[in-house]
């Protein structure tokens, strides 16, 4: 279906196991699809540029997905990850510009190149703790991105992997060996206004570590000075959700205790 541009919807067979590569590259009226279950894998560029595409449901059958998969669909949301996955392509999501959202299963070990690049309306991010790598360019340019959480397991940040993230203040690295990182992996961003919380055990190695150190503030996860104490707590909910003081003000994370608003209740924060 290859630049089918008036095409604006089909309907799979349960006989299909496998959507090849471009498949419906330039279907730029295709609004929705529906993957059966008995698919198992969908190739490089299948919906690359699929512009009018809002929403996809991505059947748990499903264990590979190629790179380019879903990019340049701009009209695209949300997307669920199912299970199966271990790996995100190069390129998989680059240029959705209007996602918001995005979860990734435990399975998921790594993150390709450029993955998520220019998608411009992504918030925040919370990375599963299978993730050992961050490929280079993986947030290219996401500049509605205001915080992360990295895990521990990453072991490897690759270049530019938050390059002209413009927006991003707050950085929660839970890694006790200081992740090796590429050059300009926070290139463009105004570090010296940003926060990165630390484990207490490594936090001089932080401050001594090339483009880490350049962070306006660093603090240690365990201190409760920072309030950060409850976030282990929270790994069940969108761990960035915002917060506001009771005058108002929205903060990424509260650096202090005391009582904030989160999701329409009063919480404390020790």
């Amino acid at each position: 279906f290859w630049g089918c541009s008036s095409l604006t919807s089909i309907d799979i067979p349960s006989s299909v196991t496998s959507i090849g590569e471009e498949t419906f590259w330039g279907c730029s009226s295709l609004t929705s699809i529906d993957i059966p279950s008995s698919v198992t894998s969908i190739g490089e560029e299948t919906f690359w540029d699929c512009s009018s595409l809002t929403s996809i449901d991505i059947p748990s059958s499903v264990t590979s997905i190629g790179g380019g998969a879903f990019e340049g669909c701009r009209s695209l949301t949300s997307i669920k990850i199912p299970s199966g996955i271990t790996s995100i392509g190069e390129e998989t999501f680059s240029y959705c510009s209007s996602l918001t959202s995005i979860d990734l299963p435990s399975s998921v070990t790594s993150i390709g190149k450029e993955v998520f690049q220019y998608c411009s309306s992504l918030t925040s991010i919370d990375l599963p703790s299978s993730v050992t790598s961050i490929g280079e360019g993986a947030f290219y340019r996401c500049s509605s991105l205001t915080s992360i959480k990295i895990p521990s397991s990453v072991t490897s940040i690759g270049y530019w992997a938050f390059g002209y993230c413009s927006s991003l203040t707050t950085v929660i690295c839970r890694a006790e060996t200081v992740p090796e990182i590429d050059n300009n992996v926070f290139f463009g961003i105004p570090l010296s206004d940003a926060t990165l919380y630390v484990p207490a055990s490594a936090l001089e190695d932080y401050k001594a570590a090339d483009q880490w150190r350049d962070f306006g503030t660093i603090l240690s996860l365990d201190d409760p000075e920072t309030g950060i104490d409850t976030l282990p707590d929270m790994d069940k909910e969108e761990i960035n959700a915002p917060f506001y003081t009771l005058g108002g003000l929205r903060v990424s994370v509260p650096v202090k205790g005391g009582i904030y608003i989160r999701n329409g209740k009063k919480v404390v924060v020790r």
